[in-house]
């Protein structure tokens, strides 16, 4: 991701020295405040690209973000909800687990688990919601409803566009828009499977 260069290039400075002082400004935002940042700057760099959609600009990713954020906070999610992402590997499922680590803590979940490790991840890691792709993985709506675990589908926009949409139920106690704390983990690695993600799309930076 792309951050306000603060160090002009005629500085002298050792790379140790500069690299600390990078660290220590990127340590003071959330992942949503520097794509935010980068949305500012360079609105149209691609952000995500994939031979299978036209590249998501960074301004276009910030408004897929703000969406879900606005729709997971209205589902009374807040900023300290554990979601879980169990979606086929590729720039979707990029994302969505991007999506949810912007504004809760996003736990990817790997798409090839079998029924019982889906039920073992479920015991395990006291998720608030599940977001799965729409008409997809009926395995993990099962174990889902079992422990009246909110389904969050998350619909393709097609058109060779590379978005989602998401269908929540609204609760009567939307959550407050709190931006999560910069030092607070905004991804939870239950599973190593979305590594294969990373091969399907690239970030730019």
């Amino acid at each position: 991701m792309l951050l306000d260069n603060e160090t002009p290039a005629a500085t002298t400075c050792s790379e140790t020295v500069c690299a600390r002082d990078r660290g220590e400004s990127e340590a003071r935002f959330t992942i949503g405040q520097v794509i935010g940042r980068t949305a500012s700057r360079f609105p149209n760099q691609p952000a995500i690209v994939s031979s299978a959609f036209e590249p998501l600009t960074y301004s276009g990713l910030e408004r897929q973000l703000n969406a879900f954020r606005r729709r997971l906070r209205l589902a009374g999610f807040d900023c300290n909800a554990r979601i879980g992402v169990l979606m086929p590997n590729g720039p979707e499922a990029a994302l969505a687990i991007v999506a949810v680590a912007c504004c809760t803590t996003a736990v990817p979940l790997d798409p090839r688990l079998s029924q019982p490790e889906i039920e073992q991840r479920l015991d395990m890691l006291n998720l608030s919601a599940l977001v799965v792709l729409q008409g997809s993985a009926p395995e993990a709506r099962q174990a889902a409803a079992r422990r009246t675990l909110a389904i969050i589908e998350a619909a393709p926009v097609g058109k060779g566009q590379l978005g989602l949409e998401i269908a929540v139920q609204v609760s009567a106690s939307p959550a407050i828009d709190a931006e999560p704390e910069p030092h607070s983990p905004a991804l939870h690695p239950a599973d190593v499977g979305h590594d294969r993600a990373a091969q399907a799309y690239s970030v730019q930076s």
